[in-house]
């Protein structure tokens, strides 16, 4: 069915497809409304306590199926002369409890081609129990995507101890760089919500800035579930780097995209008054 849904979207599908294993699952646990009413979603709807909306606890459990059986062949001969040509490569960390390297493998080649590397932190799990897999491709990683608790989790594993989020920002921005090239940017991305998004990135070899992106807001009466908000967010960033543009541009695109996702009543995307992308200067 995703191939058919992609060839008819126009995207080319370079799938790994395994005989004899089924698509994976996730299974989401919630609390039951109390009036007893059914959600659009899985998304928590939250309980009023002292006046105040308490997001509701979701308990999620992943079967990844025939994604746990990719084999790095189908990277080597089946659609590496497509990774040659790509300018930006977006990869999820949970790709790396399946075949670590074969992301190392493509990360490596964008260093070395001068490619940009992405990567997504994906879920808290993953940076406490594969840290090393994560810190491992950091190196390579120009744009670094996550949520505020991703990031926490991650610098769990820090000796040292951060005062704030913006220092463990700051510190996976300072991280050296395989290629070795000082001066190149990387830019660390965290979501936070409904709060303003922070943003550092390395300011021309000296230091690290630190930018707020402040969440556009939607009506509560247009707001139907936040499912797929994180990788619209990450897809809107990567269309402004695939034209070139700067990053407050590329925020601008990202924050735009996550809006129209949080407002869906159905599956498809409809972008109307799509803000404009202007080339930036790196």
């Amino acid at each position: 069915q995703l191939s058919g849904h992609l060839k008819e979207a126009g995207v080319q599908g370079l799938l790994s497809e395994i005989v004899g294993e089924s698509t994976g699952w996730i299974a989401t646990l919630r609390k039951h409304s109390d009036q007893g009413a059914e959600r659009a979603s899985l998304a928590a709807a939250g309980a009023e306590e002292d006046g105040k909306v308490q997001p509701t606890i979701l308990y999620n459990t992943i079967q990844g199926g025939a994604a746990n059986e990719y084999k790095l062949d189908h990277l080597r001969f089946k659609i590496w002369e497509q990774v040659e040509t790509a300018g930006v490569v977006y990869a999820e960390a949970t790709f790396l409890t399946v075949s670590f390297e074969s992301v190392k493998i493509v990360a490596e080649h964008c260093a070395k081609m001068g490619n940009i590397f992405c990567l997504n932190l994906t879920a808290p799990y993953l940076c406490r129990y594969f840290c090393d897999r994560v810190m491992a491709i950091l190196p390579y990683t120009d744009v670094l995507f996550g949520s505020s608790i991703e990031y926490a989790a991650l610098a769990e594993h820090k000796k040292d101890d951060m005062q704030d989020m913006d220092a463990v920002l700051t510190w996976l921005a300072k991280l050296p760089r395989a290629d070795g090239e000082v001066e190149k940017r990387r830019t660390v991305v965290m979501t936070c919500a409904d709060k303003p998004t922070v943003v550092a990135h390395t300011w021309r070899g000296y230091g690290v800035k630190v930018e707020r992106f402040p969440v556009p807001p939607v009506k509560s009466r247009l707001f139907v579930h936040k499912d797929g908000a994180g990788d619209a967010f990450a897809a809107g960033y990567l269309y402004g780097l695939m034209h070139e543009a700067d990053i407050d541009n590329c925020m601008q695109m990202a924050l735009y995209c996550a809006s129209v996702a949080v407002q869906r009543k159905d599956t498809g995307f409809v972008f109307k008054d799509k803000p404009a992308i202007l080339k930036g200067t790196g």
